[in-house]
């Protein structure tokens, strides 16, 4: 965690020496000790001259870091500094070279995420060509800071065309980012950038070359990650996390063949219930995510019974939960989709979850 407390301090961003072609693009999302809402700036590096990422708070203001992407556009690698400027007494925090196309990312291990805080800024997918066979599937869930419940977003990439991943709020609400992944359906490898537009001003915050069958994910305080296509043996290491999504709206029996699925559940006032291949069949390392997808009264259950007792019962609506086993035992855990807003707490994972 990164806390500016004093007027004298901000954080910037310096390079080693001149770019080649283009200057590096940044986004950093932050928030203050006070009720005011939280805030992203955007800009680009300039060369050897420092810029800074994170202003100074106020008096008597604490301000926490809890996002900060630094991509470089340029052509050729770019050793970049992040410091802390404390009335001109300079403090390295990272030093790195960064190659051409990659990313910088840091991410507060308890709340760090995306803010979008005008009705100008929107995230966004684009690929870097046409695709050969298949578009590039979608899902994004995100939390306003207004008492609306959390909403997810699924779709496709259209090739260069940008597609909206996360629409911009509406006029004085923030809106944070807690679940994206992007999965490469096509048959060859493609490149995908996540962007931040503001109204037209483009920041690319990652931009990799996926194989055919990979992704990556966004996990609200986990930060970023990129994953190879999916492999036989268990979870972790190379197995992909959410390999497809399927609509429910009734009872429904997975198979192994479904080891990884996302199951968009809608529950009515009714309980909707996944019966579950015997564990032993599973194997260990087996698992499925489900996600409630409406505010009915209903409740997510599975059969066999998950462990912990009831846990699937108190998803909501968005709640990302996760179902696995150990081959014997059927277990779960929910990742919410809501925040605390006010003090941008981060809730945990209710179990050890062994592939996230």
């Amino acid at each position: 965690m990164i806390v500016l407390d004093a007027t004298t301090r901000k954080l910037e961003i310096v390079l080693a020496g001149a770019i080649t072609t283009n200057q590096l693009e940044f986004v950093a999302s932050y928030h203050d000790s006070t009720l005011a809402p939280p805030a992203t700036n955007h800009g680009v590096s300039n060369n050897t001259t420092a810029v800074t990422l994170v202003a100074a708070p106020a008096s008597g203001v604490q301000r926490t870091l809890d996002f900060l992407s630094i991509y470089n556009a340029d052509t050729v690698s770019a050793t970049v500094t992040v410091r802390l400027n404390d009335n001109a007494t300079l403090r390295t925090i990272e030093n790195v070279a960064l190659p051409a196309g990659s990313s910088l990312i840091f991410v507060r291990d308890a709340g760090g995420t995306i803010v979008l805080d005008t009705i100008l800024r929107k995230l966004e997918v684009v690929l870097a060509g046409a695709i050969t066979t298949n578009q590039l599937p979608f899902v994004a869930s995100y939390q306003d800071s207004t008492l609306a419940p959390p909403a997810t977003n699924d779709g496709a990439s259209n090739s260069t065309t940008a597609v909206t991943l996360v629409a911009a709020p509406a006029s004085g609400v923030q809106r944070r980012l807690n679940f994206l992944s992007v999965y490469n359906a096509d048959t060859v490898s493609a490149t995908a950038a996540v962007q931040l537009n503001d109204n037209g001003t483009l920041r690319r915050i990652v931009n990799v070359a996926l194989s055919s069958g990979a992704m990556f994910n966004s996990i609200f305080s986990a930060g970023w990650s990129v994953f190879p296509a999916a492999s036989s043996g268990g979870g972790g290491g190379g197995t992909n996390w959410i390999v497809s999504d399927v609509s429910k709206s009734a009872n429904f029996s997975p198979v192994t063949g479904d080891k990884g699925k996302l199951f968009q559940v809608t529950t009515g006032a009714s309980t909707i219930t996944a019966t579950l291949p015997a564990a032993a069949t599973a194997g260990d390392g087996w698992y499925i995510f489900l996600r409630k997808v409406d505010s009915g009264s209903g409740v997510l259950a599975t059969s066999p019974a998950e462990t912990p007792a009831n846990t699937l019962s108190q998803a909501e609506i968005g709640d990302l939960a996760v179902v696995w086993t150990d081959g014997t035992t059927y277990f779960a855990a929910i990742i919410p989709a809501s925040i605390d807003t006010g003090s941008l707490v981060a809730p945990l994972i209710s179990a050890d979850i062994p592939f996230l």
